[in-house]
């Protein structure tokens, strides 16, 4: 068996691959970002002949901002490399994303950058189209409402999409304190214009801002009147019972039952007692989310 020898790869195999390879490629001065070299594929990425990009550099052509580049020095200054770094750039006056890597290298005794840049570009309109396609999907979506958020530590939720039906569930409802009753519960229900819903958080990755609600669109008020029924209510607590549940206030109850309001309120402190609840609220969401009271 012959012994394996270590080798150092040769100047010009090194150079070969930097040229051949379809991987974007620059070798550019550590200090101003001056090019000292570039490959093939990046002057044909950047629409410029190579000769009028070696002794110019990325910022003073405009492809990246000063700023940019310094996010790279420092990933490189605390690393010792830059590893999977996005930046938004210009190319020909079009925005180009590119994801870079970059490492120091020395040579002919000056340190320099070589730096290997993906086109992300492309990734991005397919990610684009496909998010396009979601939204489409979850805006045709009749009897369930979805909304995604962005929950950061301060300040107010930030909806990035809200189909028609969470729209007509959670109107006029603070998202905020939305938020605290379902972070906290993980799911509570909601009564608007007669209609009732059952509000859920759907967990995502931890440490993920984003958050998913879905809100169920549930039975109509008849589901209320069974589930009274089986209450040891007085038909008439029934009735003030029901036009509680469904949002009507204690003179639209007096009107329609030809009562005092004080009557009203009498009979809303005896049925909370008999449930077990505080006020209205808590009886529609004790019926709700247990199915009986």
């Amino acid at each position: 068996m012959h012994n394996l020898v270590k080798q150092t790869p040769s100047l010009n195999y090194i150079k070969k691959f930097f040229w051949n390879t379809p991987t974007v490629m620059t070798i550019s001065l550590a200090k101003d970002g001056t090019y000292v070299d570039v490959n093939e594929s990046f002057a044909k990425a950047m629409g410029v002949p190579r000769p009028d990009i070696i002794g110019m550099s990325s910022t003073n052509m405009g492809w990246i901002t000063p700023d940019q580049r310094s996010l790279l020095a420092t990933a490189i200054s605390k690393n010792g490399f830059a590893e999977n770094i996005e930046l938004e750039g210009k190319v020909q006056g079009k925005p180009l994303l590119g994801l870079f890597n970059a490492t120091p290298i020395t040579i002919n005794k000056k340190a320099m950058w070589l730096t290997a840049i993906t086109n992300l570009s492309a990734m991005r309109r397919a990610r684009a189209y496909n998010e396009n396609i979601l939204l489409k999907s979850l805006t045709a979506i009749v009897g369930t409402g979805v909304v995604l958020l962005r929950v950061h530590r301060k300040g107010d939720p930030d909806i990035f999409f809200i189909n028609e039906e969470a729209k007509r569930a959670l109107r006029k409802r603070s998202m905020k304190n939305l938020m605290n009753v379902l972070s906290g519960d993980g799911s509570t229900y909601l009564m608007n214009r007669g209609e009732f819903y059952h509000a859920k958080l759907i967990s995502t990755n931890p440490g993920s801002p984003l958050q998913i609600i879905l809100t169920e669109r549930l039975p109509d008020t008849l589901f209320i009147k069974e589930q009274l029924e089986q209450t040891d209510l007085t038909p008439r607590q029934m009735e003030v019972a029901y036009l509680a549940s469904i949002g009507r206030s204690n003179r639209e109850i007096a009107q329609k039952l030809r009562i005092s309001e004080y009557t009203v309120k009498d009979h809303c402190k005896d049925i909370y007692q008999k449930i077990g609840v505080n006020n209205r609220y808590q009886l529609i969401s004790k019926i709700l989310k247990t199915g009986r009271v």
